[in-house]
């Protein structure tokens, strides 16, 4: 992960394991088993290393935490980036 700006919400990050396709997960509380997220593009995959969110509307000065997912052979090889953070602030 390399950087989150807010206004508006981008993810920057750098590719990983030869990561053809990536997955951004936004959750409103740390991620863990059984905390689904609250907003992802799964259905839309990015291929550069950066994003702009496009969901609902976020809540200003609240914490919200996201990771980075990247696929490659056929989404038989992942990799995972670290949990990052940051306060919602627009």
């Amino acid at each position: 992960l390399l950087s989150v700006s807010t206004a508006p919400l981008k993810w920057i990050w750098s590719g990983g394991s030869g990561a053809v396709d990536y997955v951004v997960y936004l959750y409103d509380r740390f991620p863990g088993p059984g905390v689904t997220s609250l907003w992802n593009n799964g259905t839309a995959r990015t291929q550069n290393t950066q994003l702009t969110y496009n969901g609902a509307a976020l809540v200003e000065g609240k914490t919200y935490y996201y990771v980075v997912l990247g696929l490659s052979n056929g989404d038989d090889s992942r990799t995972l980036s670290t949990v990052g953070s940051f306060v919602y602030s627009n």
